[in-house]
This record gives structure tokens, sequence and C-alpha cells, in this order.
């Protein structure tokens, strides 16, 4: 009986939570898509309209709008699905044991590249290998989010520092960096799904990223925490178990 409670109850919540993503998802959607929509519906008129008089490099541009417009819009159904499916029990992690640092550090590397910021990134860590259970395809977005938004809120030039260390059967790694923080009024709803902080509205996202990171940690039995940094911006903390 006891038992029969407690997984209606989990039910409920799955339920809600789902519900609770949609009528978010709807509200954000209504405002958030009116613009990438408007801008790859004037660029694509434009190519209609002007394509046999436009210089190549224009005809370029207009698709490179098209393209990130279409990549952003791609990236919220992507994240919304992935947040949806963990919710409701329905997000399956493929573990591996594996070397933590090396694939910390490969990552890093790929969106530093990626990125092109000029950013100064400074890696630390205590041991060459830490091995671990993970699954690399949920770790890497966590990873991804937490070092773009380190570059996306941060000055050009200024430094980002990832840490890594192994504390007895936990692994913790913190991604901090200089930039605009994060406001007491905006602390306790960072994790939310679609919420953005107030000094952040002329900074496209889709402020999907910090919720999905979290539940993909929380998979792996861990969580994500932040402060506030007495140099300025802010440092995000994350621990799991190592497994092993």
């Amino acid at each position: 009986m006891a038992l029969d409670i407690t997984v209606r109850k989990r039910a409920e919540n799955a339920l809600k939570l789902q519900n609770e993503l949609k009528s978010r998802f709807v509200s954000m959607a209504s405002h958030e898509f009116r613009t990438p929509l408007a801008t790859i519906l004037m660029a694509a008129d434009s190519l209609d309209a002007y394509f046999p008089k436009m210089k190549e490099v224009e005809i370029h541009q207009k698709l490179g709008r098209i393209k990130s417009n279409v990549d952003f819009l791609k990236k919220v159904m992507e994240r919304v699905l992935d947040l949806s499916r963990i919710e409701s029990g329905r997000m399956n992690m493929k573990t591996l044991r594996a070397d933590f640092a090396g694939f910390l550090k490969k990552n890093v590397a790929e969106i530093s590249r990626y990125k092109q910021t000029g950013h100064e990134i400074n890696f630390n860590i205590e041991n060459d290998r830490v091995e671990c259970l993970f699954d690399p395809q949920m770790m890497k977005q966590v990873i991804s989010n937490l070092l773009s938004n380190a570059i996306k809120y941060s000055g050009e030039g200024l430094t980002i520092t990832v840490d890594l260390q192994h504390e007895e059967r936990t692994i913790r790694f913190s991604v901090a960096d200089q930039g605009i923080g994060i406001s007491e009024d905006d602390a306790e709803r960072i994790f939310d799904p679609f919420h953005r902080g107030g000094n952040v509205s002329n900074i496209r996202g889709t402020g999907l990223g910090l919720s999905l990171a979290r539940e993909i940690v929380r998979l792996h039995g861990g969580d994500i925490s932040f402060a506030s940094r007495e140099e300025g911006g802010t440092i995000f903390y994350v621990w799991f178990p190592s497994g092993l």
C-alpha cells in the first residue's frame, strides 16, 4: 500500500512538472520566438525578392542569419524535450567507466576553440587521471552549458577558471568567471526552466541550460550550486559520486 502511494505521488509530481514546463514553454515561445522567426522570414523574403541583384557576401549574410536563428530554435526544442524526458523518467543514461579529467580537458578545449572569444581559460587539476562512472553525452551538455555561460556573460579577455578535484568517492569540478554575476533577486530562480536574469535581457539565451544541467547532474546522483565571487562574477560547483 505504501509503495502504491509512493508510485502515485511520483507520477503526480512528474505530471505537475510537465504541465508547468509546458505552461512556461508556451509563455516563453509567445515572446522569445517572435524575434528569431521574424528574422528568418525577413531574410528569406529578401533573398526571394532581390537574389539576382545581391552580391555574394550579402547572400551569405542573409543565409547566416537564417541558419543562426534556426539553430537557436532547434536548441530550445532539444532542451525542452530533454527536460521533459528527465522529468517523466524517460531519459536513459548510458554510463561508462572513463577518465573524467581527460574528458573535461577535451571538452573545455573544444568549446574554447569553437567560441573563439579571446578569454583566458585556466584549468586546474589535482590528478592527471580521475576514473569514474558517467554518461559522456549528458555530462558534455553540463560542461558546455557552464563554460558557454561563463564566456557569454564575461567581457572579452577576462579569465575563466575550471577546477577539478577527486575527493574519496566524489568528483567535484567548478567553473568560475569574472562576468556580470547573478543578482539576489534572480538567485532563487536561476535553475527554473525559462528563467533568465534581469541583467541579461540584451544577451541571447534560452533560459533552459542551467535547468537541464542540474537535472543531468542529479541523474548522476549529484547536484549543482553557485556563489558570487569577491573578485566579481560567479562560480558554479558540480559534484557527483564517482560510482567506483
